[in-house]
């Protein structure tokens, strides 16, 4: 018989990656991650006029950075999503 302890059923198409611990390095990017996002923060906290058709908002340009880059991955999201049901539909 086999002694090795017997891993669950796979779920996803990923391969199950076992460590023998340490520090994952999942942990190590959001390490990294969270320190460069800390100092975009401090670099950027001066406000800014930020004008967008019939309004003028002052905010923070991290705030305002970090807004779009939210807008950005929802449309990106959205456009991707409308793409593949178009393909789908085609096919």
């Amino acid at each position: 018989m086999n002694d090795q302890p017997s891993l669950p059923a796979p779920t996803s198409d990923r391969p199950i990656v076992v460590t023998k611990g340490g520090v994952s390095p999942a942990l190590i990017g959001l390490g990294v991650f969270a320190v460069l996002a800390g100092l975009f923060i401090l670099q950027n906290r001066e406000r800014t006029s930020i004008d967008f058709l019939f309004f003028e908002v002052h905010s923070r340009t991290w705030t305002a950075i970090a807004v779009a880059m939210v807008l950005g991955a929802i449309l990106d999201r959205l456009g991707t999503i409308w793409w593949r049901r178009r393909k789908a539909a085609q096919a």
